[in-house]
């Protein structure tokens, strides 16, 4: 059987916020997929932080290419391996 549920991390322990009903000893598989606050919220320079720690493919500077807006796809996909393969 497979849920997500929130837990909150603290003293280096992850701690769920709703009851697991687990018998006790029993071994998980944990993801941990952090949460990430709305963008619009943050100081400028925080959100751009979160941004280049989701995505940190994209350049956060000028990367020389010229091509980059018209090819955004085919880059993705052929550089970068996302989108699948055509």
């Amino acid at each position: 059987m497979s849920r997500t549920i929130k837990a909150i991390y603290e003293d280096g322990v992850l701690k769920p916020l709703e009851p697991l009903h687990l018998p006790e000893h029993t071994e998980t598989r944990v993801t941990v997929e952090e949460e990430t606050p709305a963008l619009e919220s943050l100081p400028e320079e925080e959100g751009l932080a979160v941004l280049r720690r989701k995505f940190p493919f994209v350049a956060s500077g000028d990367s020389g290419r010229s091509d980059i807006a018209e090819r955004h796809e085919e880059i993705l996909r052929e550089e970068w391996g996302l989108y699948g393969k055509k």
